[in-house]
């Protein structure tokens, strides 16, 4: 689904990478970027897609602890993380 995901991303926003939208591969040393794009992402209104994410199952929870932050927060309208 990442290139259907790209492909309406530029037709809703313009869809730019490493601009307005961020691939990263979780793996050894992603936790700490991913979490990096995602404030941006949550600030900006950037796309955020994280894969293989089952690779850092104790690392989910963190992630549910930041997404919950944003919510009280509120997000950019154009925030989008895709799992």
């Amino acid at each position: 689904p990442v290139k259907e995901v790209e492909a309406m991303g530029k037709k809703m926003i313009a869809l730019q990478a490493n601009v307005n939208y961020h691939n990263i591969a979780m793996g050894q040393g992603q936790d700490v970027i991913a979490m990096q794009k995602l404030d941006m992402g949550h600030k900006e209104g950037h796309w955020v897609m994280l894969q293989n994410i089952h690779l850092m199952p104790s690392w989910c929870v963190d992630l549910e602890k930041r997404l919950d932050s944003f919510a009280a927060e509120g997000s950019h309208p154009n925030f989008k993380l895709f799992l």
